[in-house]
């Protein structure tokens, strides 16, 4: 399986189901459209036999973050990530009904003072990579 972005040609978005109705439609019909504004950029984990087969997938944007809101752990030592563009934490909206547990099931915790964001180390993100955990 490889990530690559999401292609609105190749991609069936229709047929990728994570157990979460609010996410399942936001690929299925927003992405396209945050794209194309330059708000976010979606990246899809492909089936391996089948290409056009969504195995899971994830959106970037360019946020600033409060660092206070952060565990004193955290904010006493920056991650860094190597590539391109360095940044220590991973972080998602979890607005949609049912979402904040969907990534709790994944070892996200919720900032301190915003229960609907939830954040992973990056370290922690490459460690459940290489164990398979999540």
């Amino acid at each position: 399986m490889q990530t690559v972005v999401l292609d609105r040609k190749k991609h069936n978005r229709k047929r990728f189901d994570c157990g979460v109705e609010p996410l399942n439609n936001y690929l299925a019909m927003m992405v396209n459209q945050q794209g194309a504004k330059d708000n976010a950029r979606t990246f899809v984990l492909e089936d391996r036999l089948t290409p056009a087969h969504v195995v899971g997938y994830y959106t970037l944007t360019m946020t600033s973050m409060d660092l206070g809101a952060l565990p004193v752990s955290l904010q006493r030592k920056l991650l860094v990530a190597s590539g391109p563009v360095a940044f220590p934490l991973v972080v998602v909206g979890a607005k949609a009904e049912g979402a904040v547990g969907f990534y709790e099931r994944f070892g996200f915790a919720s900032f301190m003072d915003i229960s609907d964001q939830l954040y992973m180390s990056v370290a922690d993100v490459r460690a459940s990579l290489v164990t398979g955990g999540g």
